[in-house]
C-alpha cells in the first residue's frame, strides 16, 4: 500500500477553498512575491491577486504587502486546474460592511455620539465614527441661517452629535449637531414674550408674507397683513416688530410691523392732544383743525 499525506492535504485544502467559495466566506493567506500584474499569495495553494484588487485605493509599489498575512476573499476558483483569484479590496470592503452592521444594530434614535468631521459639501457635513459615516443636514448644523456648511464646522473638527434616523437597509444614518446646543428659545422666552416689541432683520421675503430673526436661532413669520409696507421689505433690513402670537413648544411666532407703527402714531397724537390742552385749547377745535389736515 503506497500513502501520500501530500495528496491527503491538497484535498483538504482544495475543500476549504471550495466550501470558502460557496459560501462567500474570507480566508486567511500570506502575500509571497509580486508578480506581473499583481501578487501572489498562499491559501494552502498558490492565488494570484489582481494589482486591481489590492486595495480600495489604487497602489503602486506592491512590495509593501510582501509577508504580510491578510484577509482575502476568493473571487474566481477552479479545482481542476487548482486556480484561485483573490481580492484584498473585496475582503476588506466585506469586512468593514460587517462592522458596520455591528455599529448600525447597535445605536438607536435619540443617541448622542462623538465623531470627525469627514467631508463637507455643500448640503451638509459627514460624520466618521470609524467603519460608518452619517450625514448631518444643512438644517440640522446650526439654529441661525447659514449660507454653507464650512460656516460651522471643518474637516477633522471632532463634535458631539444626536442620531435622528437610522436607516440600516440603505445603511444611511441622519444626526443633528444642533439638538446638542441650547436652543435659542428657551433663552428667548426669558427675555421676550406675547405683546413685545423688539427689532429684527429681514432674512427672507415672499410675495405674501416675510421672515423675521428676533434673535440668533429664532424667527417670526410676518404676514403680509402685518406689514407696513410690502414693496419696501428687503432682505438683511431691520425693523421694529410686535410679537402677536408664540407657542414656544413649536417654535413658531406671528409678528406684526403694523401694529408697531399705529402704536407709535397713537403716542404721537395722545403726546400732541396732551400738549394742545395744556395751552387751553378745547377738544372741539383740535379735532376741527385735524379735519382741516384731512
Amino acid at each position: 500500500m503506497i500513502l501520500s499525506k501530500k495528496r491527503c492535504d491538497l484535498k483538504n485544502t482544495l475543500d476549504r477553498i471550495a466550501e470558502a467559495f460557496k459560501n462567500e466566506l474570507l480566508i486567511e493567506g500570506k502575500i509571497i512575491s509580486q508578480v506581473k500584474g499583481g501578487l501572489l499569495a498562499d491559501v494552502g495553494i498558490e492565488g494570484f491577486i489582481p494589482a486591481s484588487h489590492t486595495k480600495m485605493e489604487a497602489v503602486r509599489n506592491l512590495d509593501s504587502y510582501l509577508e504580510k498575512t491578510l484577509k482575502l476573499k476568493i473571487i474566481e476558483f477552479d479545482r481542476k486546474k487548482r486556480r484561485v483569484v483573490l481580492s484584498i479590496k473585496e475582503a476588506e470592503e466585506e469586512d468593514r460592511r460587517k462592522r458596520e452592521d455591528v455599529f448600525l444594530e447597535g445605536i438607536k434614535e435619540g443617541q448622542r455620539l462623538k465623531g470627525e468631521i469627514c467631508n463637507v459639501t455643500g448640503f451638509g457635513a459627514f460624520v466618521s465614527f470609524g467603519d460608518t459615516e452619517g450625514l448631518i443636514p444643512i438644517s440640522e448644523l446650526s439654529f441661525r441661517r447659514i449660507r454653507h456648511p464650512k460656516d460651522v464646522v471643518r474637516v477633522g473638527d471632532i463634535v458631539d452629535v444626536i442620531v435622528l434616523n437610522v436607516d440600516k437597509a440603505n445603511r444611511k444614518v441622519s444626526l443633528s449637531l444642533k439638538d446638542t446646543l441650547p436652543s435659542p428659545w428657551e433663552k428667548m422666552r426669558e427675555t421676550l414674550s406675547l405683546g413685545s416689541t423688539i427689532e429684527g432683520k429681514v432674512v427672507k421675503v415672499f410675495p405674501n408674507y416675510a421672515f423675521v430673526e428676533v434673535a440668533e436661532g429664532v424667527d417670526g413669520f410676518l404676514p403680509k397683513r402685518e406689514m407696513e409696507d410690502s414693496s419696501h421689505l428687503k432682505e438683511g433690513s431691520r425693523i421694529s416688530v410686535k410679537i402677536i402670537d408664540i407657542d414656544s413648544e413649536n417654535k413658531r411666532m406671528v409678528l406684526s410691523a403694523k401694529s408697531v407703527l399705529e402704536e407709535e402714531e397713537r403716542k404721537s397724537i395722545s403726546a400732541y392732544l396732551g400738549k394742545r390742552e395744556r395751552k387751553g385749547a378745547k377738544m372741539g377745535e383740535i379735532i376741527r383743525r385735524r379735519d382741516k389736515w384731512k
